[in-house]
């Protein structure tokens, strides 16, 4: 299982490096870019949720003194 998960996670990498601006960040068009791209918007969910989602999201990270720029995605 643990073998499993690190190849999706190596995956989603690869992924979140091609919406992510060269800073390893997401912006919030990117990330509806992504959803949109995955059908996940508008056919799983709404853009008001994926708002409240994104900004969960970035609201963690920055409790957790942005670990995306302490150890850049490269």
């Amino acid at each position: 299982m643990i073998e499993l998960l690190t190849l999706f996670h190596k995956s989603i990498i690869d992924i979140y490096k091609s919406y992510a601006d060269n800073k390893g960040f997401m912006t919030f068009t990117k990330f509806i870019n992504f959803c949109s791209d995955y059908d996940i918007f508008p056919c799983i969910s709404t853009k008001a949720s994926l708002y409240r989602i994104f900004h969960s999201l970035s609201f963690i990270n920055e409790m957790l003194g942005n670990p995306i720029t302490k150890s850049p995605i490269s």
